[in-house]
């Protein structure tokens, strides 16, 4: 008979994962399990092997976006809510960059400052979304 084994052992002998990018998102190395920890600029890659009982090895793997929203209160986040939060773009085109702001309502008065290489994004404007109820006030370059 095949001796019993208990399934993480088991997963754990057939299955390696890994991420291409151990700084935006940890995976488990034998149960694959994820962990968003920061966004990245570009797709991060999550493989898996396994090697199966005749001894051949086998690898397959996804690209995601790693791209957290903001989490607690006072919390800011640069970028698309989905997929890339910054999308490639042809150069001289226009793109608008959203910046989302979490408060839980008793956040009273804030300052964002956002610096970006003024040799490859000029900053033109900013506007308030339809979900924002109080003052808003924006400043381009100025103090800085």
């Amino acid at each position: 008979g095949v001796p019993w084994m208990e399934a993480g052992r088991l997963g754990s002998k057939l299955f390696t994962f890994a991420s291409d990018s151990a700084s935006s998102l940890s995976v488990g190395r034998t149960d694959g399990r994820v962990t968003l920890l920061t966004n990245s600029y570009q797709p991060v890659t999550i493989s898996m092997r396994t090697t199966v009982c005749d001894g051949v090895t086998t690898y397959t793997s996804i690209s995601v976006s790693t791209n957290l929203l903001p989490s607690t209160d006072g919390d800011v986040d640069v970028g698309d809510a989905t997929g890339l939060a910054l999308k490639p773009v042809m150069v001289g085109s226009n793109v608008q960059v959203p910046v989302f702001l979490r408060s839980d309502g008793l956040l009273k008065s804030f300052e964002i400052l956002l610096f970006v290489d003024s040799n490859h994004l000029t900053v033109t404007g900013c506007a308030v979304g339809i979900d924002w109820l109080g003052a808003f006030t924006c400043t381009i370059n100025d103090p800085i």
